[in-house]
């Protein structure tokens, strides 16, 4: 078995310039867990949901009033 015959594709790709906001929407409008990042069709990266919970983490640690 190669990788080919499991991996998925890719739902969505955003630029490194994108707003982190419209790329967690986007995520959400969509069924994937993850977001490539790209500049001129090469990848640079990717977003996944455990940057999404890590930034929201460390941008509301002294906010203990912040709903859930």
């Amino acid at each position: 078995m190669i990788v080919a015959d499991i991996m998925s594709d890719v739902k969505t790709w955003a630029s490194p310039d994108d707003h982190f906001s419209d790329v967690a929407r986007l995520m959400c409008d969509r069924p994937c867990s993850c977001t490539l990042i790209s500049t001129e069709g090469f990848p640079e990266g990717i977003v996944t949901e455990r940057d999404i919970v890590g930034f929201f983490v460390r941008t509301t640690a002294n906010q203990p009033d912040v709903p859930i």
